[in-house]
């Protein structure tokens, strides 16, 4: 049985409204769903004071609703409505447990809308948020058999994983009776950026109310989840709007690779004649397992991957680790939303007869591991790379963006339209070094919603073994992927709950 409670400011201090830039309205449509388990108890009274703390001293954000100006524009107010922390005992339950309630064997796309590990977090409702009924964050603390569960709920336009993972770490701190530092939150920044990008000012600095005349501005906002899906951005990477009518129904499940896998793919794609014509010495977790997850999806659409890989991949990338050599020009504790995603192209690697050789398969896994990395480091290095996503945030929120590029072949954003999937990794941020007194995360687990079937977040494997994410498929492609044994055949030591 859950017990709720409202988490409001003791104190008042000054807040001015704060303006939603075009990278928080980008993911507008969209909440995230996180857990974090660890291998003790939490009080739920330490915890308690610590989020009061949080809140009154460090983050008032919490406690703000989403409000439309009238010129449409959208805001975050400061009337200290709170948001909802929740306490559960399931005694019956381990923190293993948490892995199946992130997976979910069948349902129709969309429907229902926040069925999303309901036993450990505070669901959302992106509907209700954009209208301002309901908040932008939720927590709850879950004491199961071996350790405690804490769930973060909160809408993307609120923050990235990376800050809700400072977010965290902030708590942690508060937990332990620690000083919590603060955390630059200038939202308008991230607009100045994008405005410059787009030549909007050159070289000088405008005020914020020359910056917020220049924020997108909105209709009314929508009544019902038809309103948003009538837009199509839920068509980019999850079901189209015909398969749901169809009744198609999708599978999500939580892929791991323990850390002998890992280490054992690692050293063969290093030591193949792929890397080595490339010049690669090292690859990351993550490029081994978004590789893993590229080919997966691909063979579970029906690919025997004979003539490679067909369909280009999408990852996430946080901005403040980019920028070329003259550094990033947004905070590294930056709090809000600095995510965008890039797109790679499929290598191209000769064709075999089919059914391919397992030697074959193991090339294109090494072909895409190496196209990853590539990736990653050209746009570590490219100058431009921030500019130019932080213009096309702008030109996303437009209400018709979504459905131009669904509706449009040769878009310029159809790279992204076409990928086999889009990964985000949570392994670089400050969840991981989380620590309220007795270790790190046992478990870390993420999920966006409603459902977006494409969409793989990575993250540290259960006990710092490995790595896993969740992925989501169309139930006849999974079953296409488990009759393939593509998994038993590349990587036998991943397991699939």
């Amino acid at each position: 049985m859950s017990v709720q409670k409202t988490v409001q400011r003791h104190v008042a201090p000054a807040q001015p409204d704060i303006y939603l830039t075009s990278s928080d309205l980008v993911v507008r449509q969209f909440w995230v769903a996180g857990a974090a388990g660890f291998a003790y108890e939490l009080d739920p009274a330490r915890l308690l004071t610590a989020m009061q703390t949080i809140v009154d001293h460090h983050y008032p954000i919490l406690t703000c609703r989403v409000r439309q100006d009238d010129a449409g524009r959208f805001f975050l107010d400061s009337s200290n409505a709170g948001f909802t922390i929740g306490t559960c005992n399931k005694p019956e339950s381990q923190l293993r447990d948490v892995l199946r309630a992130f997976a979910r064997p069948s349902a129709p796309e969309l429907e229902p809308l926040n069925a999303c590990a309901e036993d450990y977090l505070e669901q959302l409702n992106p509907v209700e948020v954009l209208a301002g009924r309901c908040p932008l964050f939720g927590l709850r603390l879950t004491q199961v058999k071996d350790g405690s569960v804490l769930g973060l709920s909160f809408s993307h336009m609120l923050a990235d994983a990376e800050s809700m993972g400072q977010l965290l770490y902030d708590i942690s701190q508060a937990y332990q009776g620690l000083p919590v530092m603060p955390r630059p939150s200038r939202r308008l920044g991230m607009e100045l950026l994008g405005m410059k990008a787009a030549g909007a000012y050159g070289a000088r600095d405008p005020s914020d109310e020359e910056i917020i005349g220049h924020l997108p501005t909105f209709g009314t906002p929508p009544r019902a989840l038809a309103d948003i899906t009538a837009t199509k951005v839920y068509d980019l990477w999850g079901t189209l709007e015909t398969e749901r009518q169809e009744g198609v129904t999708h599978s999500h499940h939580v892929v791991h690779l323990p850390e002998a896998g890992l280490s054992r793919l690692k050293a063969e794609i290093v030591q193949s004649n792929i890397a080595n014509d490339t010049s690669i010495k090292r690859l990351s977790a993550h490029d081994i397992i978004a590789a893993l997850m590229w080919l997966a999806r691909e063979v579970a659409e029906g690919n025997d991957l004979s003539s490679g890989l067909k369909r280009p991949f999408g990852y996430a990338v946080d901005l403040r680790r980019l920028g070329g050599a003259a550094g990033s020009p947004i905070h590294k504790d930056f709090w809000g939303n600095s995510v965008s995603a890039t797109a790679v192209m499929q290598p191209t690697i000769p064709a075999t007869s089919s059914p391919p050789s397992t030697e074959h398969i193991k090339n294109v896994l090494a072909a895409a591991a190496c196209a990853i990395h590539i990736a990653t480091q050209t746009i570590k290095a490219d100058p431009n790379f921030i500019p130019s996503v932080l213009a096309l945030n702008q030109a996303a929120t437009d209400i018709n963006f979504w459905k131009e590029i669904m509706d449009t072949p040769d878009h310029p954003f159809s790279a992204f339209r076409d990928a086999a999937a889009l990964t985000s990794s949570w392994r670089s941020g400050t969840m991981d070094r989380t620590d309220f007194g007795q270790g790190t995360p046992w478990l870390l687990i993420g999920k966006v919603a409603p459902i977006t079937q494409l969409s793989a977040i990575v993250t540290i494997g259960p006990g710092a073994d490995g790595v896993m994410c969740t992925a989501g498929f169309k139930n006849d492609c999974f079953e296409r992927l488990q009759s393939s044994n593509f998994f038993k055949t590349i990587a036998p030591e991943v397991v699939v709950v």
